[in-house]
C-alpha cells in the first residue's frame, strides 16, 4: 500500500515527464542600509557590507517585463561597481560611524592580508624547493638513460 504520509518517498512512479522550471513574475527592488564591513579582500580603505534593514516604505515593485524594458539590457561593468576605499570612508563618515572603528576594521583586513602573504609566500617558497629538488632528481635519472648508458660503455 502506498504511503499517505506527505514526507515519505512514494514507490509509485509517474510515467509522464516532469519538467522542472522557474518563473519571475516581478521585480522587488529594496535599498539596504551600508555598513561596515569585515571583509579584508578590500585593497585599500575599510570594507562595506549590505546590512539588513531596509525602509519598507522605500521598496519598488515592477513587472519582470517592465523591469527588463526600461534597463534595456545595460549593465554595470565590474570595474564600475568598485567604490574606491577613500570613498569608503567618507561614505562611513557620513552615515555616523565613528573614525576609531573604521580604523580598527581597517587595521585588522590589514593585518589578514599580511598574514594571508605570508602564508602564500612561504608556500611559493616551499614549492620552488621541491621543484629544485624534482629537477635535480629528473636530471640525475636523465643521465641514467639506456641511449646514454650504451655511449658511456
Amino acid at each position: 500500500l502506498p504511503s499517505h504520509d506527505p514526507w515519505s518517498l512514494s514507490s509509485q512512479s509517474s510515467n509522464a515527464t516532469t519538467r522542472k522550471s522557474v518563473r519571475f513574475h516581478n521585480v522587488e527592488i529594496r535599498e539596504y542600509v551600508i555598513i561596515l564591513g569585515d571583509n579584508p579582500s578590500c585593497s585599500h580603505g575599510p570594507p562595506v557590507s549590505l546590512g539588513w534593514n531596509y525602509d519598507e516604505n522605500q521598496q519598488q515593485h515592477f513587472p519582470l517585463d517592465t523591469y527588463e524594458k526600461y534597463r534595456d539590457g545595460q549593465r554595470r561593468t565590474q570595474g564600475e561597481m568598485k567604490v574606491p576605499g577613500h570613498m569608503r570612508h567618507m561614505m562611513l563618515r557620513e552615515w555616523g560611524v565613528p573614525n576609531r572603528d573604521i580604523m580598527k576594521v581597517q587595521l585588522e583586513c590589514e593585518m589578514i592580508q599580511r598574514q594571508r602573504s605570508r602564508i602564500f609566500h612561504s608556500k611559493d617558497q616551499r614549492t620552488t624547493r621541491n621543484l629544485g629538488a624534482t629537477t635535480c632528481v629528473l636530471r640525475a635519472k636523465k643521465k641514467t638513460t639506456s641511449q646514454e648508458r650504451g655511449r658511456i660503455r
